[in-house]
């Protein structure tokens, strides 16, 4: 699947969708499984984040 490139005008705009729509399905996940589920799935990355050990 190809994406057609984004305008530096639109980059906000596009942005800010993107977050939004990141959002709702966090909000979704954590009404429908618990706040519990959202947590557990950012552990491993956290975990990561504080020892240092993130790749590029």
């Amino acid at each position: 699947m190809r994406v057609s490139p984004v305008r530096s005008c639109e980059r906000p705009k596009f942005l800010r969708s993107r977050i939004e729509e990141d959002n709702h399905a966090y909000v979704y996940v954590a009404q429908t499984l618990g706040g519990g589920a959202l947590l557990d799935s950012h552990l491993p990355m956290l975990g990561l984040i504080e020892n240092g050990t993130t790749r590029s």
